[in-house]
């Protein structure tokens, strides 16, 4: 290769000390370089990018590289990532190493991976590219575990052929991608649990976590339920004692609560927050909670055009959303370590 186009995350690199250095690298070497054009927001201009470029040369961690693909569209430009984040999973060329690697494409033909890109489209109009984004999360989360739900859509749990299909690829990318665990459930038409393809499913995660959702809610009975979530080999299940709240389900958690007897871990979720979190803790022996500790975040916008909502026939307030804060986490959290 003889032209390279270079894609630097000025976040990574503030004063383009990284980016002059592989610059200079290349043309040393005898090969062109050129610099990426990016507007105020970070994307690369469309259009800029040279003809003549044989490889993309992306400074930066996974995050930085899903931007770059997703700018790039249907240009096919093969693209390195040098990790300059603390994770790099998609970016594996740690900055020490760039040099061989650059030395490796200068001499010799590359061995060029491929990988599957979604296109979305909204009604004809707009587009999008979309690469998957797990890998964002996972440059994020350094000790927090990350734990993917795999949801087709919502509604029922029992699915179709295909539906069936796209659960196990998301299963496969997610531990392919590094996430700790994912997050499942599926039924029969009878409301038992669908143990044939939860064995499909298990082994699809191979040596990841696997947490059993709530589906386990509207199951028909939970006590035999339980015993077959474990014989599965699941390693929790996120349930509300089978009520529209864990507080509500705080008779039936108990009961499962000593019913599983170590043999697995009960994540108590649905509206547990600061002020039962302790309670719950308390009566039912449950150790592990799901919850949101979600706040409501007015907009930043300061022209809006009310009355005209987004939704077709769930109307919200589209000037306010609610996030989960660090505040309320701690809270919550104190809560519970008070209670206990």
């Amino acid at each position: 290769m003889d032209c390279f186009y270079i894609i630097t995350n000025k976040l990574k690199d503030k004063d383009y000390a990284i980016t002059s250095q592989i610059e200079q690298y290349i043309q040393s070497s005898g090969k062109k370089c050129f610099l990426s054009e990016k507007d105020s927001e970070g994307h690369i201009i469309p259009g800029t990018v040279p003809k003549e470029a044989e490889c993309g040369l992306v400074l930066g961690g996974d995050g930085t590289l899903i931007r770059a693909v997703r700018d790039l569209g249907e240009r096919s430009l093969p693209l390195l990532g040098i990790n300059l984040g603390t994770l790099g999973y998609l970016t594996d060329v740690d900055l020490e190493d760039f040099e061989s690697a650059l030395d490796h494409l200068f001499s010799e033909t590359p061995v060029i991976e491929e990988r599957m890109m979604l296109e979305g489209s909204f009604r004809n109009s707009r587009k999008d590219m979309a690469m998957n984004d797990i890998v964002i999360a996972r440059e994020v989360l350094q000790k927090t575990k990350l734990h993917v739900i795999i949801r087709p859509r919502g509604g029922d749990f029992l699915y179709s052929p295909i539906e069936q299909r796209i659960m196990l690829k998301d299963i496969d990318n997610a531990r392919r991608l590094g996430a700790d665990g994912v997050v499942l459930g599926c039924l029969t038409d009878d409301g038992e649990i669908d143990i044939p393809l939860m064995k499909q499913f298990m082994e699809a995660a191979q040596d990841i976590s696997v947490t059993f959702h709530r589906a386990f809610d509207v199951c028909r009975n939970p006590q035999k339920a339980l015993e077959d979530i474990i014989s599965l080999g699941c390693d929790r299940i996120l349930t509300s004692g089978q009520q529209a709240t864990a507080e509500l389900g705080i008779p039936l958690l108990k009961e499962l609560q000593q019913q599983a007897a170590g043999r697995i871990t009960l994540l108590a979720g649905c509206g547990v927050n600061e002020t039962n979190i302790a309670r719950i803790a308390q009566e039912t022996g449950i150790n592990e909670f799901h919850f949101s500790a979600r706040e409501t975040v007015a907009s930043r916008m300061q022209y809006r055009k009310e009355r005209v909502p987004m939704g077709a026939t769930v109307q919200i307030n589209e000037f306010e959303r609610n996030v989960t804060t660090k505040e309320r986490v701690k809270k919550t959290i104190g809560k519970l370590r008070a209670g206990s």
